[in-house]
């Protein structure tokens, strides 16, 4: 069946913006409480902490994004039908990624934590508990993540929104618990969102196993097969790269240069954002599967038709969100947080919304890269793009200019990015630019993919 379907795609879509409002007010809620709890110094130390775990853990999205694909591909009408063995291959690739990093964190992540971060006097102990849990929840958040991917190539979105908000109850209750501990809550915090993240494992490893026999707990690995998964994965990996330099690299050169308050203003402002993203990510995200399957089935004229559809019903999405954030950025961290913002929160958001509002415009095109396999150019010129980003931000915050700037320089270069994705798919995949932007291309497309 084509997953074109525009009834599919909606009710997908509409699971997962169903998903995506209760993890956003949850965390919305979370992130006001702890903020208020933690203080401006705890919270940036929470938050400087988090953000070495996840430098070293940045694999997760190109983990799952390798997964979906291949399972997707699995369950195509493709040569490769034998799911069992994708999850298989998949799991193992998991298993060894978590072992590494794990070693990886506890040596190196711990080091540079200790020598390197700017932290408040006297919290050696409890960066140290923090680095351990950390850890600890981002392996249990790469583990969930081959029980998620074979979910999302199923096209049950309608899984999403459950689990979601079972996991928005539990991060909610955990903020909640940390106002009723006497001392030592960024440990506490930290510890109760490890317990979330194992229950979000949990219920994923029990609904795969009931609804798909494909899935086993000890699988028998087909090595070949984990080899063709890993060379896509490696390549995936310098997408994850560039995330990290954009994101929580960039968020550690705040810390050093800036001082742990401004931390704080970098947390707040990426909330902001990734909200923002996701909204519009969420459409694209339904189209995912099918724009892969329609690739592996060899539906070229309607896998082009389909991803310039998604990309301008995703953009449309994203500037009808951008726009009130940008204009309206004081009075909305003021209403969510209350009382004194962090120094230059507004300046930061107003970047950051900028920078993921071309992260969202450039979803579809990143798919229907993604969907033929051969990304080894492209990763390599989006990890270009990103280190210019990072050591244009280094360098702006250490000739003392304010932070904000160099929140600008990212965004700024994720722009640049943006303009090479879009030259890639209209030059290497076949597409015109009336693909994406004619209206009368649009209802000639639509037939297309109707038919």
């Amino acid at each position: 069946m084509f997953f074109g379907d525009a009834r599919e795609i909606g009710k997908n879509t509409a699971f997962l913006y169903f998903r995506a409002a209760v993890t956003a007010m949850a965390g919305l809620f979370a992130t006001r409480v702890v903020l208020r709890e933690l203080g401006d110094a705890g919270y940036g130390m929470y938050c400087a902490v988090a953000g070495v775990a996840a430098v070293v853990f940045f694999v997760e999205g190109a983990l799952f994004q390798t997964a979906r694909r291949f399972l997707s591909c699995a369950l195509s009408d493709g040569e490769d039908k034998d799911a069992s063995g994708a999850f298989a291959a998949t799991m193992g690739l998991a298993l060894s990624v978590c072992a590494a990093l794990a070693i990886i964190g506890e040596t190196a992540g711990r080091w540079f934590v200790f020598t390197r971060l700017s932290l408040p006097q006297g919290s050696s102990g409890s960066v140290s508990l923090l680095v351990h849990l950390f850890i600890a929840a981002n392996v249990m958040r790469l583990l969930t993540t081959p029980f998620e991917a074979r979910v999302f190539a199923s096209e049950r979105m309608g899984y999403f929104w459950k689990v979601s908000l079972v996991e928005a109850l539990a991060l909610v209750t955990a903020a909640l618990a940390v106002t009723i501990v006497p001392s030592r809550k960024p440990e506490a915090y930290a510890a109760f969102c490890l317990l979330v993240s194992v229950l979000r494992l949990s219920i994923s490893a029990f609904y795969c196993k009931r609804k798909y026999g494909d899935v086993r707990f000890c699988p028998c690995v087909d090595f070949g097969r984990m080899r063709n998964q890993f060379g896509f994965f490696f390549w995936s990996v310098f997408y994850d790269l560039a995330n990290i330099l954009k994101y929580s690299a960039a968020g550690l050169l705040v810390n050093i240069y800036a001082g742990v308050e401004y931390s704080a203003s970098w947390s707040v402002s990426r909330r902001v954002g990734v909200l923002m993203c996701e909204i519009a990510l969420n459409f694209h995200n339904a189209c995912f599967p099918g724009a892969v399957k329609l690739w592996a089935s060899d539906h070229t004229d309607r896998y082009r038709a389909f991803t310039g559809w998604s990309f301008r019903f995703s953009a449309a999405i994203a500037l009808v969100v951008a726009i009130p954030l940008l204009v309206f950025t004081e009075r909305i961290l003021g209403f969510w947080l209350g009382g004194e913002l962090p120094p230059e929160a507004i300046m930061f958001t107003r970047c950051m919304v900028v920078h993921y509002l071309f992260d969202a415009l450039a979803g579809p095109l990143t798919t229907a890269i993604v969907a033929t396999g051969r990304i080894a150019r492209y990763q390599f010129w989006m990890v270009t793009f990103a280190a210019a980003g990072f050591f244009l931000a280094w360098a702006v915050l250490a000739c003392g200019l304010p932070a904000w700037i160099g929140v600008a320089a990212v965004a700024l270069m994720n722009m640049m990015a943006f303009a090479y994705r879009f030259h890639y798919v209209v030059r290497d995949l076949d597409f015109v630019v009336s693909d994406f932007l004619s209206f009368k291309q649009w209802k000639a497309r639509k037939r297309v993919v109707q038919g």
